[in-house]
């Protein structure tokens, strides 16, 4: 994914961020981020789907970091082999809306 990324010209994420609340407690590791602009993807494994336990953490750390300002963006295998030009294009829009003087989105 991050590949993909950096060579449709975007620049290169973060990897494995970590997310603390004010208080310094960790919320999450963030697969890519693009910190600055508050971009969280994640790749979702059927892990997350069939574990439930897995499926509510996953859905209060997505609360949790929308309410704090985050776009958290979720892929699944199909979306990686199938949809990535739609992805690529998510997150330029994203960038730009967030990042706009960032000078790598000129292109």
């Amino acid at each position: 994914m991050r590949f993909a990324l950096v060579e449709a010209g975007l620049p290169e994420p973060e990897v494995q961020v970590e997310v603390c609340t004010e208080s310094g407690s960790l919320v999450a590791v963030l697969d890519l981020a693009y910190r600055t602009a508050r971009i969280d993807i994640e790749y979702e494994g059927d892990h997350h789907r069939v574990d439930q336990e897995q499926w509510h953490r996953d859905i209060q750390r997505e609360r949790w970091l929308t309410g704090h300002g985050w776009h958290v963006i979720r892929l699944t295998k199909d979306d990686l082999h199938h949809r990535m030009p739609e992805v690529i294009a998510l997150i330029r829009r994203l960038l730009r809306e967030r990042t706009p003087d960032c000078p790598e989105l000129d292109a």
